[in-house]
């Protein structure tokens, strides 16, 4: 297997090893309810084991507290509900809980499926533009995980980040990303895309960073309009509370940006543009996939090969950096932007620039009056970067 297409150790893997009551419960209230529903956008009407997962890592927390500074257990459970830092700890470490058990719910309940983007694909998809109204916008199961390597997703994600008061770093690590579509309680004409990213480092478990965005996808409005939902707007209209579709956490910080979602519309629109674009890629003809092995499994059996036992031991030891799940492979092919000029084709242009991608509903069938998504890719035009002679050129 190629060394790019290896996958670390995912969002998913981790807490299977640092909160197993919370995979367990999410798996268990997955079975009980995937009979009535698809997903579940929200828990409060529910019977589920939230309360019981909230309140398990709150006591993992105050437990690991009083390992690293000597406290004993009784007195931070005290300060839990009279010292301000740590309430202000515990409250997030609740509402971290809460939005990894809805994830891990909601992926539990569409089967847990993985998908792994190659690097040109995101590099393509993010130069493609959206012209496709809400209604196309489907998913193969209502919930999934992509898995985006560093690179083009994290420049983008950076993007939102880039004002905060502290740095984002390191910028080598993959974005996880919970992508869950399900009816809105709300407004039931319409349907919500909830979108969870977590920047972490996979071999030490630290949660970088984590932003979650939801889009109401409403019917005769484009995607594009989905993407700049203005949810004060829309709960105003209907008498209700305005709260913002935007939070973000970084570090020991959280923001919840409610500023008309103003971080989201400046700096982080391309990102979650790219996020839909894998949707609508995944769903079209065109999409390419490939299901591929676990890739723990894989290299603990390249380590059964080895005869000297220190040299098997130091394999063995290395594979389990990675994902023990099997996965999606998407965009395995999928070259870089290419030039459509023709050999010997004079350039007319004196500048270099990429020609987006676009979807588009093609007519099909009988009568062409049935609709399938096709992808038409980006690409480049204009001369040669030689050609350009010392003109410095920068694609955006």
């Amino acid at each position: 297997m190629a060394q790019h297409y290896r996958l670390s150790r995912t969002h998913y893997d981790l807490l299977q090893v640092e909160k197993p009551y919370l995979v367990e419960a999410a798996r268990a209230d997955a079975e009980a309810l995937a009979h009535d529903y698809k997903s579940v956008l929200s828990l409060t009407e529910l019977d589920t084991k939230l309360d019981f997962v909230v309140e398990s890592a709150v006591e993992q927390s105050i437990e690991q507290i009083a390992q690293s500074s000597g406290k004993p257990v009784s007195v931070l459970k005290g300060e839990a509900t009279t010292n301000p830092t740590a309430i202000q700890h515990l409250t997030m470490v609740r509402g971290y809980t809460s939005l990894e058990y809805q994830c891990l719910l909601n992926f539990e309940m569409s089967g847990a499926k993985v998908f792994y983007l190659a690097e040109n694909l995101v590099d393509q998809l993010s130069e493609t533009e959206l012209k496709v109204p809400s209604e196309s916008l489907e998913m193969p199961f209502p919930s999934c995980l992509f898995v985006l390597p560093s690179g083009k997703g994290m420049e983008l994600l950076l993007n939102m980040a880039s004002k905060t008061d502290q740095v984002l770093a390191p910028t080598d690590l993959p974005i996880n990303v919970y992508v869950t579509l399900g009816d809105s309680s709300e407004f039931p004409e319409s349907r919500v895309l909830v979108v969870v990213a977590y920047v972490l480092d996979a071999q030490t478990g630290e949660r970088i960073a984590v932003f979650k965005r939801d889009l109401l996808l409403s019917p005769g409005r484009s995607i594009e309009h989905a993407l700049n939902t203005d949810w004060n707007a829309e709960r105003l209209k209907r008498n209700q509370q305005p709260i913002s579709g935007l939070s973000l956490s970084i570090g020991d910080t959280q923001t919840e940006v409610d500023d008309n979602d103003t971080r989201f519309y400046t700096d982080g629109l391309q990102f979650y543009r790219l996020i839909i674009n894998t949707l609508l890629y995944l769903m079209s003809d065109s999409a390419e996939r490939r299901n591929m092995r676990s890739t723990q499994d894989d290299l603990l059996d390249a380590a059964q090969v080895e005869k000297k036992s220190s040299r098997k031991k130091q394999k063995e030891k290395y594979a389990r950096k990675f994902s023990p799940r099997s996965y999606i492979l998407l965009g395995e092919t999928v070259g870089v932007i290419e030039d459509r000029r023709t050999e010997g084709q004079k350039a007319v242009t004196k500048e270099r620039f990429v020609v987006r991608g676009h979807f588009k509903e093609q007519p099909y069938g009988k009568g062409r009056k049935l609709r399938k998504t096709i992808w038409i890719q980006p690409y480049f035009k204009g001369p040669e970067m030689g050609e350009l002679v010392n003109k410095p050129y920068v694609v955006r």
